[in-house]
């Protein structure tokens, strides 16, 4: 179950049970709630014994990656009993998912499926081989599922700077890291020279981990921060004109107003007659990290697109508040057990969780945004005019570039498609003032 083969759209699972929702998870315990329709009865319109088969072995194999496995191994036998029928189409039905027992070969479940009143109609047992699962990688989960403690055995936990640094001291600039299995040998550089050998020379040769591709595809879209091999090298192609020394040097101008900005505001509440911020003592602190990241992407939206959100002075633009909030969502809130099945079935994504409706929302704000902006400016370059100024010489913004670079194309296949052009605004306005924030 728990491989990189699992898809959304794709495979057994996701024909059978896209309706499956998972309302509880904590290591060793799924629960779970499946909407009974058509494609799940026999001829005689009852809950067909497959399904219930099939959700055992799905069941039984979550309850087993609930414990942290990389891997859920392999099915040896699955046996399924029915007191009762399971119900007919518009039923919920509900199931229970138990970790009976693992030892270091094998990993014994059962699963118990009922009505919403609490009826039972059905058991499920399920046993599975786990001796083949390198064990040294598995990550460990809190108790309640909603925290994750890191990963055992020798791999380090990298996530923070401290432990980062840490790791520099020992090692140096260039690390091997062993990710999820064998396969995946990961390189952490802190080396400027190997960087831009990865980033200029040999991309195709270090590409990012699937794991943090798919999760920033699905907050980000396939823009050139998230694709690898050919679909990447099309993007730049389309792209490079919007980042020539001249387009950057145009909105040289803009970094410099923000930063006048942002010291001018932090003036102000250092001020002791006007200082919200100061403590008894007279003292004022200031979140340097954070003013930063909102003058960096104030600076992003007004040079890259012309927007002028005003993020500096005042952080409730909706389209600022969006980012942080799904951002927050997927990292903060993400980082749970359930998080960390949604990688690997990405269909779960599906499931109706305080945290995926935070995203979706955020989503929404952030697409619609983008489809407006995008229509703007092709209608204004369209016209061969400024899309701010209704000047003749065209929007002088990374954006407008960016789409007049685009109908340039003359290979309608090179041309990148709405879906790219909203995923590269994406990619500028948070990865590019993300990415600049931490800088400085």
């Amino acid at each position: 179950m728990l491989t990189p083969a699992v898809d959304f759209g794709v495979g057994h699972d996701w024909k059978c049970l896209s309706n499956l929702q998972i309302q509880k998870a904590v290591p060793g315990k799924i629960e779970a709630t499946l909407k009974i329709d058509d494609s799940h009865l026999n001829r005689m319109k009852s809950v067909h014994g497959g399904l219930i088969m099939t959700l055992t072995d799905t069941i039984g194999s979550l309850v087993v990656s609930s414990k942290g496995m990389y891997y859920s191994g392999v099915s040896l036998d699955i046996s399924t009993s029915f007191p009762s029928t399971a119900g007919k189409t518009g039923d919920t039905l509900h199931m229970t998912g138990t970790l009976v027992k693992m030892g270091k070969s094998m990993a014994f479940t059962k699963v118990e499926f009922s009505t919403p009143e609490g009826k039972p109609v059905a058991y499920g047992q399920h046993t599975k081989y786990v001796g083949n699962v390198n064990k040294e990688h598995n990550v460990t989960f809190s108790p309640d599922g909603e925290h994750e403690h890191g990963v055992s055995g020798s791999q380090t936990t990298v996530n923070s700077q401290r432990n980062q640094q840490e790791m520099r001291e020992q090692y140096g600039k260039n690390m091997h890291i062993q990710g999820f299995g064998y396969w995946d040998q990961r390189l952490l550089t802190f080396d400027t020279r190997a960087i831009n050998y990865i980033l200029n020379q040999a991309p195709e040769l270090y590409p990012k981990a699937w794991q943090s591709r798919r999760m920033l595809t699905r907050l980000l879209g396939e823009g050139v921060a998230v694709t690898e091999g050919e679909q990447h090298k099309r993007q730049r192609r389309v792209i490079n004109p919007a980042f020539s020394a001249a387009a950057l040097r145009r909105i040289n101008p803009i970094f410099h107003s923000k930063a006048e900005e942002l010291r001018n505001r932090w003036l102000g509440l250092l001020a002791p007659a006007t200082s919200i911020a100061a403590t008894e003592d007279g003292y004022t602190t200031i979140d340097v990290n954070h003013w930063i990241g909102r003058a960096t992407f104030d600076a992003f939206a007004l040079g890259a697109f012309s927007l002028d959100l005003n993020v500096i002075q005042n952080e409730d633009h909706p389209l600022y508040l969006a980012y942080k909030r799904m951002f927050d969502a997927a990292f903060n809130k993400g980082q749970t057990l359930m998080g960390f099945l949604e990688i690997y079935l990405p269909w779960l994504t599906y499931v109706p969780t305080e945290v995926n409706r935070q995203i979706n929302a955020s989503k929404k704000i952030i697409l619609d945004a983008g489809e407006k902006l995008i229509s703007e400016k092709r209608a204004a370059l369209t016209k061969g005019l400024d899309a701010e100024k209704g000047q003749e010489n065209g929007g002088k913004d990374l954006l407008s570039i960016l789409i007049k670079s685009n109908l340039e194309e003359t290979t309608p296949k090179h041309r990148l498609s709405d879906e790219e052009l909203l995923a590269q605004i994406h990619s500028f306005l948070f990865v590019g003032s993300d990415s600049v924030s931490l800088s400085i």
